[in-house]
């Protein structure tokens, strides 16, 4: 080292010799994977990025003025997760070639919040994949279908009273109203699905629809494997894992949403944080924006608290309160309404806001046609 801090070698040298060594390693990983695979497509674009390597963008950039400025901001898709003051906030949501993650406890509504923030986007008009690896994909499609229909999501779930079929009729009538946007659940075992697969699933979902997703929702990220050698620390896999889903939010500049499960709360703490990451915290080092949901012990007050926000504030709190939770998948009956808890009101019967919808569709419409068809993911 003595010898070296002698005449060190200039740093251009350095970053050259690395950059070559990184380009080559690149080409020999790209010959081994399609080997492997048979895909020319990736070679072809691992290649490339493999000749960018070590090279910088010389162009004379930004100058004082905004002149020559292509304005593409506002082509950009906005994603609303569905919590008005929070979207409010977000000048109408999430911005596309973000990853937004969800932080929460067992039970604490990680699974709901993404469900429902798919049905806003789907009233939106935003195309949106789930791919669930936590529940079944009839369940994850359930809880998106109460949220549209206002039919309670354990109806939809078991099928109560032809529920599916009524939910179909519903959502095929008005999509055709109002422009919904498309939907497609796609399900894998816990455990074992990746980010590769999350890729695989919405490349299905273009070749389907003829449109890309605006929307990616994977419930939940905790439950992904980076893929690789069984065994690795969960640290590295988790930290490939919201990489690699960052990377696919910029490169289809779409929204990513997902969620983690959060450490207990330390004595006299109210808020979590990006300290409440299980596993590794860089979770929330690659996340764009990270939200906590918080409860009260009774359940009846809660908060979603910003705690990350690459395009605006962070550390604030926005108040909520069960009927968010609660009576978004399903109608919010009068006992709710009185003060009672939602899980004292599971025996209710009342469909709420779904018989104004039936009572104006024409229910012998495309009578030959089997309705339970068309609820699938």
């Amino acid at each position: 080292m003595e010898d070296a801090l002698d005449d060190l070698a200039p740093v251009a040298d350095v970053l050259a010799m690395f950059s070559a060594i990184l380009a080559q390693r690149t080409k020999d990983g790209a010959l081994e994977a399609w080997a492997l695979t048979g895909d020319p497509d990736k070679v072809v674009e691992t290649l490339t990025m493999a000749d960018q390597i070590g090279k910088t963008d010389r162009s004379v950039g930004l100058g004082l003025t905004f002149d020559g400025v292509v304005e593409d901001d506002t082509a950009l898709v906005v994603c609303p997760t569905g919590i008005a003051p929070f979207d409010h906030l977000k000048d109408d949501g999430i911005r596309g070639g973000q990853m937004l993650t969800i932080l929460a406890a067992t039970n604490d509504g990680k699974s709901l919040m993404l469900a429902q923030m798919a049905a806003a986007n789907i009233r939106a008009g935003n195309n949106v994949l789930v791919h669930t690896t936590e529940q079944r994909d009839v369940a994850a499609l359930a809880k998106v279908a109460a949220d549209l229909t206002s039919i309670p999501y354990k109806d939809l779930e078991h099928n109560v009273g032809n529920a599916r079929a009524k939910a179909s009729k519903i959502m095929a009538r008005l999509r055709k109203v109002h422009g919904w946007g498309e939907l497609s659940v796609k399900e894998s075992a816990p455990d074992f699905a990746t980010p590769a697969e999350t890729e695989a699933f919405a490349e299905d979902f273009e070749r389907e629809f003829n449109v890309p997703p605006d929307l990616i929702v994977v419930d939940y990220a905790d439950r992904v494997s980076a893929g690789g050698k069984p065994g690795r620390p969960r640290y590295d896999v988790q930290g490939e894992v919201w990489q690699a889903y960052q990377n696919m939010a910029v490169r289809r500049m779409c929204v990513v949403a997902t969620a983690s499960q959060a450490k207990p709360l330390d004595k006299g703490q109210t808020w979590r944080g990006k300290d409440h990451f299980r596993d590794t915290l860089r979770k929330g080092h690659y996340a764009d924006v990270c939200v906590s949901l918080n409860w009260a012990d009774d359940r009846k007050k809660g908060g979603l608290h910003v705690f990350k926000d690459r395009m605006g504030a962070s550390l604030y709190t926005i108040q909520i309160v069960p009927d968010w939770a609660y009576g978004r998948i399903c109608a919010v009956s009068e006992l709710i309404k009185s003060g009672l808890s939602p899980s004292e009101d599971r025996r209710r019967n009342d469909y709420g806001g779904v018989t104004q919808y039936l009572d104006n569709l024409d229910l012998d419409e495309d009578e030959d046609e089997d309705p339970t068809k068309k609820f699938k993911g």
